[in-house]
């Protein structure tokens, strides 16, 4: 059968119009999935967020908080735990310098043992006077806590 230009022209406006109706509705699809991993994204991340009481003010109608809010409670959050961590990486660094300080005292402290014959209260005696040299405040007033530290 022979087909007039006409009838070619309708069959290939709806074979387009077929085509551009299948390529909307894959790209809505695509659409609403994004949407749906951001939004599941917020989610996640206002749930690892801390909320203290009182801050209704961020919420939405449905008791959520708003996108831009969830943001800036994670930019505020992430910058708190970062001075947080600074502030403990500075402690862990005191301490080792004093750990390495008690164990250059407990060395010179097991030192003054080892060359007398001296009873616990004259040991005591000269490991507080070894340790105000070195200017440490230690206060090993009895015995116990000498034999703790040793």
């Amino acid at each position: 059968m022979f087909r007039s230009p006409g009838n070619s022209s309708d069959s290939d406006e709806q074979t387009e119009a077929d085509r551009s109706k299948r390529q909307r509705q894959a790209h809505t699809k695509a659409e609403k999935k994004r949407r749906g991993n951001i939004n599941a994204g917020f989610e996640e991340l206002q749930s690892m967020l801390p909320s203290p009481e009182g801050e209704s003010k961020m919420t939405t109608n449905s008791g959520r908080f708003s996108k831009a809010s969830i943001l800036q409670k994670a930019v505020d959050y992430i910058g708190y735990l970062l001075k947080e961590k600074s502030g403990l990486l500075q402690e862990v660094e005191r301490l080792r310098q004093e750990i390495k300080q008690l164990k250059a005292l407990i060395l010179k402290y097991k030192e003054l043992d080892s060359d007398t014959g001296l009873d616990i209260n004259e040991r005591a005696k000269r490991f507080i006077a070894l340790a105000k040299e070195k200017e440490q405040a230690l206060d090993f007033t009895d015995k116990e806590n000498i034999k703790f530290y040793v």
